[in-house]
């Protein structure tokens, strides 16, 4: 009765571990931490490491306790040591241990379908010993559904950054700057903090592709993506509109605080030209700035605000910045 009894509570703990998975599906870091603490809990292991399949390695995600640790997996070996399909497994029994840094007693792959999206090692069960034939095999029972609810979490971020980012220079898109620009207004609206926007248009994209090429042109934009992702803060949204264009949100920021991030910008330009010669001459931005709510509360007069300071930045010769009711 007692071995039934502990049986039945592991199955619990199970059911109730795959539903907090599953309710934190739409955020990957979230899911990863749920998916190691469900195993450090089925287990009774104090120390759990998560590794997320990335490119050609299982990198290290999360974990639950200090006494593991983990560095980078090279995919092809363990997957060939540890074919899809297989079950939790003792390192010591398939030559593992070679190559599970972290000397884990435990591997359980996470198999989904015909992709493995990640590894757990664990630790000895916190009571001593190690893990019986019983365990092992109740353990590759949950380790599927975690796996299929860890996948469509993974797929889910796919489709999300797909929807949100650049292709070309990795910052977000257009939508996903109206959406975050929207956000911020609804704040300064109701709080009445203020939301300022840089624009920035290259002056002379146009020649750049003309006399060096489009593959060029493209250099150019990811070099110029860089320094907005580089010079702005973490709490800032540097994003393409299109084209030559780009855009930063900078939240709870006025426009005369955003000086300090367009000054940085524009040394960012210059050292483009320092580093790649064949745009010394040509890399400079005409830079428009606007603040809500003095230039605007909705996402339409603001943008408007912030394009005309672009405008008569663009009109005075380029290489300038132009702050709206300036």
């Amino acid at each position: 009765m007692q071995a039934a009894a502990a049986e039945l509570l592991r199955q619990r703990r199970a059911l109730a571990g795959l539903a907090d998975v599953l309710a934190v599906m739409h955020a990957v870091p979230q899911c990863e931490q749920k998916v190691a603490e469900l195993f450090s809990a089925l287990l009774g292991a104090g120390d759990v490491v998560l590794l997320r399949s990335d490119g050609d390695r299982y990198q290290p995600a999360t974990s639950t306790g200090p006494g593991m640790r983990s560095g980078p997996v090279h995919r092809a070996t363990l997957d060939r040591l540890l074919p899809a399909g297989s079950p939790p497994t003792l390192p010591g029994e398939s030559g593992l241990r070679t190559v599970a840094t972290g000397d884990p007693a435990l591997v359980i792959p996470l198999d989904a379908t015909e992709e493995r999206v990640g590894l757990v090692f664990a630790g000895l069960p916190t009571r001593g010993g190690g893990y019986g034939r019983a365990e092992l095999d109740f353990i590759a029972q949950v380790a599927r559904p975690v796996a299929l609810a860890f996948q469509q979490a993974l797929q889910l971020e796919r489709l999300h950054s797909e929807a949100t980012t650049d292709e070309l220079t990795g910052l977000a898109n257009r939508r996903a700057l109206e959406d975050r620009l929207a956000a911020e207004l609804a704040r300064t609206g109701r709080h009445g903090t203020p939301t300022t926007l840089v624009m920035l248009d290259l002056d002379r994209f146009k020649a750049v592709n003309d006399t060096f090429g489009h593959a060029a042109g493209d250099r150019l934009l990811r070099a110029v993506a860089d320094v907005l992702r580089t010079e702005s803060r973490s709490l800032d949204l540097p994003g393409r509109l299109g084209g030559d264009e780009f855009m930063v949100v900078l939240p709870m920021t006025t426009a005369a605080e955003s000086r300090s991030l367009v000054r940085r910008v524009q040394e960012g330009m210059r050292r483009i030209g320092r580093e790649h010669p064949e745009f010394a001459n040509v890399c400079s931005a005409s830079i428009g700035v606007a603040e809500a709510p003095g230039h605007g509360t909705s996402s339409g007069t603001l943008l408007q605000s912030a394009d005309r300071a672009l405008y008569d930045a663009k009109a005075a010769g380029g290489a300038s910045a132009r702050y709206a009711g300036g």
